[in-house]
């Protein structure tokens, strides 16, 4: 498998993965009132959770930060049962961005974890 994102023990061994590389994941743009706004994209093709269960499902929210180039995990944590979210604050989910540029990066940051 093509695996994105994973969770390892503190060995380094992998305890489950969150997602696989499908090319099939359309984001959505989110302008809030608050000035937080952000990219989000969802994968719900993760390992099993639990025997018999459903997939894992992972959330990557990209935050408009024009403060920091590049990108910066700022959070990574199950958001409820099966489900993880990674939040990432960067300049490139700023309003103007492509949708292809936010997934060219979500490509270069999950390959490189």
């Amino acid at each position: 498998l093509n695996v994105m994102s994973e969770i390892n023990d503190p060995t380094g061994q992998c305890i489950k993965f969150l997602g696989v590389w499908s090319g099939d994941v359309i984001p959505f743009y989110d302008r809030t009132i608050f000035g937080q706004d952000y990219w989000d994209f969802f994968w719900a093709d993760g390992e099993e959770c639990g025997v018999g269960g459903p997939l894992e499902i992972l959330n990557v929210r990209y935050y408009c930060n024009p403060k920091i180039i590049g990108a910066q995990i700022i959070k990574a944590a199950g958001s409820g049962p099966c489900q993880f979210r990674i939040e990432i604050d960067t300049n490139l989910a700023c309003y103007n961005t492509s949708s292809q540029l936010i997934q060219r990066l979500n490509k270069d940051i999950f390959t490189d974890l």
